[in-house]
Order: C-alpha cells, then structure tokens, then sequence
C-alpha cells in the first residue's frame, strides 16, 4: 500500500474514478472515492474532487445518480451555495437534452439562494435555445442585463441570436447584434458568421455584404474565415460569382480550406 501512494495524487486517482464511471460501475466508484484515505489522498471530502467525481458521471449520462449523490452530500462543504457544483449537474441534463430535468434544477438553484454565475446562465440559455424554447431563453438573457454582475457575454449573445435566426425571427437577431455594442458587449467573428448564415438562407444579400464589409473594415476577432466565406458560396446561384469571393479572401488573407476547394469544385460542376 505505501509504494501504491507514492504514485496515486488526485490526478491519477480521477483517471481511476473515470476509467470505472466509464464502465458504467457507479457504485464501485463512489465506493473508492470515499476510500481516498486508502490512497493516500486526504480523507476529508474535497470539493474540487466531487465536483470531478460527478461531472464524470454526468459524462458518461450517470445525470439522475450524480444528482442524488450530490443531494447526499448537500450540506456539507456549503455545497448549497456552492453554484460550480450545481452547475455540473446542470450542465448534465442540458448536454442529454433534457430541458424538463434542467428547468427543474434551475429551479432548485433558485429555491436554495444559490445564485447562477456566467456559466449557469450560458449552459441554460443554449440548452433552451437548441431546444427550441426561445421564450425561457430570452426571459432570463433579457434578465441577466439588469444584474450588475452577471451581463451576458459575447458567447451568450451568439447563442441568442443564433436561436432567433434559426426561428426566422432576423429582425430579433440583428436587433440583439447592434444592441451588444451599446451594452458593451463586442461582437466576434461567430455573431457575425450566425447572422451571415441565417441571412444568406433568405437571401438578404445586400445585408450580407454589409456585414462582411464591416468585417473586413473591423479585423481583429471580427476578420472573416473560412466559415463566412463557406456561407457566402454556398449562396452563390452562378459559377461566374465564385472568383469575386474569392479574391476577397485572398484580399485579407483567408486560406482556401478542402471544404471551400470541395465547395468551389460543386458550383463550377453545376
């Protein structure tokens, strides 16, 4: 036992856990866990060590068992206001797809005045807004920018207007891009390749171009790549559009991936 803890810290004693998780032996993991002392790992119940021992189990879709596990051990630790931990159960049921499951946590977080952070809000709001569920997600967006210490982020922003563009709902989503700049909130190069996207699939060209100028003219995050331009062919209606894209490419130094070669080649076959 004493050459085994010369070699076991917490690194390799979560590779241990994950390797049974992994298995789906969820009773034999959290059996070792509480073994730590045998490892010669400190035998107290390590926050940072739990909060590993269930996101593998929510890794591996344990979701319902980590969350009971985590509801065994609420007390402890001030787990009840400890929000990284009930973000990964959160992050669980949102991965899985089940809305029904995270609002119900939601709610839970609420009921024990624990307060969301950033990544509570992010992992909520793009579970709803992949579900479809743009209500819920815009109620607590709309929330979270009148809390003076939780303004939604530039990855929070792109999923809104990425779930709003998905709905059609254009006039929503540009109204959210320029409202991020009077919020303070800089767009980069995926809220403007979400916009270019929805816009080139109901042909709104000219605002396409508009936004690729303002682009070009921006640089820094905001330089477009080879998604904006994949977008901006894959709109193309003749082969004779393709070079005028493609010199502006080459104009800002954006190199042609196999995807854009494999895309040019299908619009000059057409």
């Amino acid at each position: 036992m004493s050459q085994r803890k010369e070699f076991i810290n917490e690194e390799t004693f979560s590779i241990l856990i994950r390797r049974f998780v992994a298995a789906h032996k969820v009773e034999e993991a959290i059996n070792i866990f509480y073994r730590r002392e045998e490892f010669g790992l400190d035998n107290e119940l390590d926050s940072e060590a739990f909060r590993t021992l269930l996101m593998w189990m929510c890794r591996y879709k344990h979701i319902e068992e980590a969350e009971t596990l985590f509801h065994r051990n609420l007390n402890k630790f001030g787990f009840c206001r400890d929000i990284k931990t009930w973000n990964v159960i959160l992050n669980g049921w949102c991965v899985l797809g089940n809305t029904h499951e995270a609002k119900r946590l939601w709610k839970d977080i609420i009921a024990y005045k624990c307060k969301p952070d950033i990544f509570t809000y992010a992992t909520f709001i793009k579970a709803m807004t992949k579900k479809g569920k743009l209500g819920t997600a815009l109620k607590l967006f709309n929330r979270m920018w009148k809390e003076e210490s939780c303004k939604p982020d530039v990855v929070i922003c792109n999923c809104v207007i990425d779930g709003l563009g998905f709905k059609k709902r254009i006039p929503e989503a540009l109204q959210v891009f320029h409202d991020m700049k009077e919020w303070g909130c800089l767009p980069n190069v995926a809220t403007y390749n979400s916009l270019i996207k929805h816009l080139c699939k109901i042909r709104r060209m000219e605002k396409v171009y508009e936004l690729i100028e303002d682009m070009e003219r921006r640089r820094g995050d905001c330089l477009p790549n080879g998604v904006t331009y994949s977008y901006l062919l894959q709109s193309l209606k003749a082969s004779e559009e393709v070079p005028t894209v493609l010199e502006r490419m080459e104009r800002i130094g954006c190199a042609m991936s196999d995807d854009i070669c494999n895309l040019v080649l299908r619009l000059y076959m057409k």
